[in-house]
């Protein structure tokens, strides 16, 4: 009563791969991918090599564009309310312009003496 197959002795689980075996192909691989990503990127390079003579041409065009942009810019520049020249700066740039002047607004009155003597250099 017992089958041909049990006789032979070979067992019905699968053989444990061997580990050292699966790293060697594992790190073959790896070498593999990074032979092919290298000639990738090499062709990738020679494929987007810029000719000197049409770099130069870029740069031209974007220093025509600039000063054509800076002409216009002076042509149609609205004029300013106060001269900055002239003008107390107590601001980095126009948003803290107006911080400052809400704040100027709202505790102004408080401050005047404050600024008085600070000015004059008799603050304590």
């Amino acid at each position: 009563m017992s089958d041909s197959s049990d006789d032979t002795g070979s067992s019905s689980a699968p053989a444990k791969p061997n580990p050292a075996a699966k790293l060697a192909l594992l790190r073959s691989r790896r070498l593999e991918a990074r032979k092919a990503n290298s000639q990738a990127t090499r062709e990738e390079v020679a494929r987007r090599a810029i000719d000197p003579r049409a770099a130069a041409r870029a740069a031209r065009d974007i220093q025509a564009a600039q000063e054509s942009l800076s002409k216009q810019r002076e042509e149609s520049s609205r004029p300013r309310v106060v001269d900055p020249s002239t003008a107390t700066i107590s601001h980095i740039n126009d948003r803290n312009a107006l911080y400052n002047a809400a704040l100027e607004r709202a505790y102004g009155k408080h401050t005047k003496t404050t600024k008085e003597n600070l000015e004059r250099g008799t603050a304590i």
